[in-house]
């Protein structure tokens, strides 16, 4: 949700609820309000253009809508920058299982479709309202008046991130379109698609690493005013754990796949599975190079006041995916797909560890 989840972490970095509950309640609350507003705002008009475009679709929107709103009063950034993440972490996770298991006990026809947006949202949006209940209580925030100029200000200077962020869909998610512009088959997408979700099921792993060693780098971080070798390498010190980590997750799937793929293939009977595993193993390295960019580019970039540097950096990225997903997906068909996700990552890559080891000064 816009781009507090990077930027407001920092703000509350080495505070202490029993000492600066005041500034807490402040900063909570301008993230609260300025999400409330934006939810509000884009909701309207997703749903009115719903309305318009494909009204039947506005039933199954509206409960889906109960997913990002669950997100707005979330506000796990506040529970990651005070380092205390268990409680939610619980709520969190019996939220989900409960939602699964009622998803798989109460769907039966197909008729039925509205049920999963219903439960799926209905539980994160339970989740949620534990989520504040904790932080008013854990943390004895209060709610405080913000004024309007302060909220503006917070969107004003949360743009580039929110924007970069945005541009990252340009090397993500485009490329099934551009797969189906260029002619591939609906099979071949499919399998993409397939490898796409399974390698970003590996990337959530990693995503729990990221938040966890986030406020540890606004620590490593919070005396240095620009980037430079000496704060990559402290970047760098922190990631190594989570590259190990994420080292022997992919070492075990690729275990289990090599001991057992065929009798999986079998059991499940998925079509196209050697396909999809091809390009499974293509973009898997995607795991440590995109948990690399986050904490050196989204954290480490943004918390040095480089920005505008890193805004740039993606969205050249994303226009420069265009072209060689084009190229390669002509030349080489569903696999260009695959080879295309990584090439964007690894170029990604290369544009963050240049900000910080250049000698020359870029500005920031």
């Amino acid at each position: 949700m816009y781009s507090f989840d990077i930027d407001a972490v920092p703000k509350l970095v080495g505070k202490n609820p029993e000492r600066d509950a005041i500034d807490i309640s402040i900063a909570y609350c301008e993230v609260l309000y300025v999400r409330l507003m934006l939810f509000v705002v884009s909701s309207a008009v997703i749903v009115a253009v719903c309305i318009a475009v494909a009204p039947k679709l506005t039933a199954a929107l509206s409960l889906w809508l109960l997913v990002p709103l669950s997100h707005v009063l979330n506000s796990a950034w506040v529970y990651q920058a005070l380092e205390r993440n268990a409680a939610l972490a619980i709520a969190i996770a019996v939220s989900r299982i409960v939602a699964m298991a009622l998803v798989l006990w109460l769907l039966v026809d197909p008729e039925d479709f509205l049920l999963v947006p219903a439960i799926v949202g209905g539980a994160s949006l339970t989740a949620s309202f534990v989520s504040v209940f904790l932080v008013l209580r854990q943390f004895d925030v209060q709610f405080k008046r913000i004024p309007i100029a302060h909220l503006t200000r917070a969107i004003r200077d949360g743009r580039t991130i929110f924007f970069g962020s945005g541009s990252v869909y340009f090397y993500r998610e485009f490329n099934v379109v551009l797969m189906n512009s260029w002619g591939v088959s609906s099979a071949g997408i499919a399998a993409y698609s397939l490898a796409e979700k399974f390698v970003k099921c590996l990337q959530a792993i990693a995503r729990p690493l990221n938040q966890f060693y986030f406020p540890k780098a606004v620590i490593a971080l919070r005396d240095s005013k620009s980037p430079g070798i000496t704060q990559f390498k402290a970047v760098l010190r922190l990631g190594v754990p989570q590259q190990v980590l994420l080292l022997i997750v992919l070492g075990i799937v690729w275990l289990v796949w090599a001991l057992g793929g065929e009798d999986i293939s079998e059991y499940w009977n998925l079509p196209l599975m050697q396909e999809t595993a091809l390009m499974v193993g293509v973009m898997m390295p995607v795991v440590l190079i995109g948990s690399f960019n986050f904490m050196q580019g989204s954290v480490g970039l943004n918390i040095l006041g480089a920005r505008r540097y890193m805004f740039l950096s993606q969205i050249s990225v994303g226009i420069l995916n265009i072209v060689v997903c084009s190229l390669l997906v002509i030349e080489m068909g569903t696999i260009g797909g695959a080879f295309a996700f990584i090439v964007a990552e690894i170029i990604l890559f290369g544009l963050i560890a240049r900000r910080y080891l250049s000698r020359s000064q870029l500005e920031q």
